[in-house]
């Protein structure tokens, strides 16, 4: 798909340039947030969310987890 324009197709591009450099993981899991819990207690990984039912159940496994307090902040919890 190559449709986007200006500043768009700009942070598009860069985003998929930087996806390139990291490993990526897939989950059978037909919920999101399952495959998120599931990928983060597989790799000790740490999650970035505003998600409040999802931070209270990775709180609940332990796991680490980053979310913006008020607009400028961020929080790890």
């Amino acid at each position: 798909m190559k449709k986007g324009k200006g500043k768009k197709k700009i942070n598009a591009k860069a985003a998929l340039k930087l996806i390139k450099k990291f490993e990526t993981y897939s989950d059978e899991e037909k919920c999101v947030d399952n495959s998120i819990v599931n990928i983060a207690l597989k790799t000790q990984g740490i999650v970035f969310t505003n998600d409040k039912e999802l931070r209270k159940r990775l709180k609940e496994e332990s796991l680490t987890v980053i979310f913006l307090r008020g607009k400028k902040k961020l929080e790890l919890e």
